[in-house]
């Protein structure tokens, strides 16, 4: 089987480095599609790809349970009209900013707020939190 992929190993990925690992986990390349698209069909084939349970290999439960802990570290980043879940939880806002700033376009002069509150960029996400990048709209000359 060819390497395994983390969500945090795609994220920094070209459309073409993305194009190229498809094509070696055999899938079909869609034009136009989102970047977050693509690595959602890779990290799929990747689980779809995983051997069945044996001798001492990882359960149902166990998978459940890492599956459920995954779930656990989402936080939502919204930056202009993209929004997507990561798996982000106890970070700053500073290193998710640096992590996603060309995935989703997040403009430098965007501030960021957390649950509908302006915060810093030295703010620790929590699970569950929604981070939102938003840039002020500029004011009308008189």
């Amino acid at each position: 089987m060819s390497r395994q992929y983390t969500q945090a190993d795609l994220a920094g990925k070209t459309k073409r480095e993305l194009h190229e690992i498809m094509d070696e986990l055999g899938l079909k390349f869609e034009n136009g599609l989102a970047h977050g698209a693509y690595i959602d069909k890779i990290l799929g084939a990747q689980a779809a790809k995983q051997p069945s349970a044996v001798n001492g290999a990882e359960t149902a439960d166990q998978a459940r349970s890492a599956e459920e802990k995954k779930l656990d570290d989402q936080i939502t980043v919204t930056s202009g009209a993209s929004s997507r879940q990561y798996n982000l939880a106890g970070q700053t806002v500073a290193n998710i900013r640096k992590r996603l700033v060309q995935i989703m376009n997040i403009d430098p002069a965007a501030e960021p707020w957390v649950n509908s509150e302006k915060t810093s960029e030295e703010y620790m996400t929590r699970a569950g939190d929604r981070l939102e990048f938003v840039k002020k709209s500029g004011a009308k000359a008189f």
